[in-house]
């Protein structure tokens, strides 16, 4: 990570020694921030003032889109004004990637919703010409999200111990979810239910039939949160060029902050970031890792996967199908108001989660 620091105070002395490692220390956090990000960026610190008149400094970074962000302060204390500043400027530059990352998100959807609308007719004239070779290549271009939505459900079904690890691929339930869109799509033709709520809910019911399917039991074996964790951290260190199921990706997915659109991070459940910089004080003294950052989001998926099923399902649609607490009602065949507890439940019991993960740094509840 390149920084630069610009130092015009009036007293002309050399900064301390203390001090100039918390500004390289500051500057590897951010490099965590854009550690896949597809621009260098530096990391620019204004220090000016005298000890007399008090001092300031100011942190900036430009993003490839030209926007800047940016924190700045007054103080006396040269190491505690860079401290509190700092921690400002983390602030800004969470909420940029956070935006960043829903925005992102919810364009896919978005663009995957109106695809998959507009291709309701061609879908009814294949169904009706029983034409199915030319039914499941469309529909296998249109539905992305649900073949993701496929793979992270049989992922975490294997994370229960509810079937054994590798022996359900998710091509093969995808397949299988493309064949019951074919055979039931005359009910879907007669009901209510619009095209892009009823795709989940004919992934869910192929899902349940997976479940229900007995002959694997005996070889399904529970996985620890450990387990989970050294397998997190292999999948978070793999470089794709496709999304692993073989579907091109944008190269933005791949290079910048919102890469993992898989995953789940701290910004899906609102962590405070005064939480989240404590914690990572916390594992300053862990060695061999480059990205602290990635510590806590690969203790957060292990977590994901130890939720009741049918939390984690509606959780799933609501972080990464951008369904809304109404949609996913529809899908999953609840109320509102259910769908709204069980998110509320989920980002609590995760926060809560971290915090005793993490237990030897005094957090604070929010």
């Amino acid at each position: 990570m390149m920084y630069n620091l610009n130092d015009t105070r009036k007293e002309n002395t050399k900064l301390p020694a203390n001090l100039v490692q918390v500004f390289e220390r500051q500057a590897g956090r951010v490099s965590d921030f854009f550690k896949r990000y597809s621009k260098k960026v530096k990391l620019e610190i204004h220090l000016n003032g005298s000890e007399k008149s008090g001092y300031h400094i100011s942190y900036s970074v430009r993003l490839k889109d030209g926007s800047i962000v940016y924190a700045d302060g007054h103080g006396r204390s040269l190491e505690k004004l860079a401290a509190e500043v700092f921690r400002s400027f983390l602030r800004a530059l969470k909420k940029e990637r956070a935006q960043e990352r829903k925005e992102h998100l919810v364009k896919k959807a978005k663009r995957a919703k109106r695809q998959l609308l507009a291709a309701q007719k061609s879908l009814a004239h294949l169904h009706q010409n029983n034409l199915q070779n030319e039914f499941d290549y469309l529909i296998t271009q249109l539905l992305p999200s649900v073949k993701r939505y496929v793979r992270r459900r049989i992922k975490l079904f294997e994370a229960k111990g509810l079937i054994p690890e590798g022996k359900v691929k998710s091509k093969n339930v995808f397949d299988r979810v493309k064949a019951y869109l074919f055979e039931h799509f005359k009910e879907f033709d007669n009901g209510q239910m619009s095209m892009d709520l009823w795709v989940f809910k004919a992934a869910d019911e192929v899902l349940e039939s997976v479940l229900k399917s007995d002959e694997w039991i005996e070889d399904a074996k529970f996985t620890s949160v450990e387990e989970l964790e050294r397998k997190e951290v292999k999948s978070m260190e793999e470089e794709f060029s496709t999304d692993g199921d073989g579907d091109l990706v944008m190269l933005e997915e791949l290079d910048d902050i919102s890469y993992h659109l898989d995953d789940y991070t701290t910004d899906d459940i609102n962590l405070a970031v005064d939480d989240e910089e404590k914690i990572l004080e916390a594992l300053d003294n862990e060695k061999g890792r480059e990205n602290k950052e990635d510590v806590i989001n690969e203790k957060l998926n292990a977590l994901m996967h130890h939720l009741p099923l049918e939390d984690s399902g509606v959780f799933d649609l609501y972080i990464h199908g951008k369904l809304s607490v109404e949609e996913i009602a529809v899908v999953k065949g609840k109320k509102t108001s259910e769908i709204e507890d069980i998110v509320q439940r989920v980002e609590s019991d995760l926060k809560k989660e971290l915090r005793a993960a993490f237990g030897s740094v005094n957090v604070s509840r929010h």
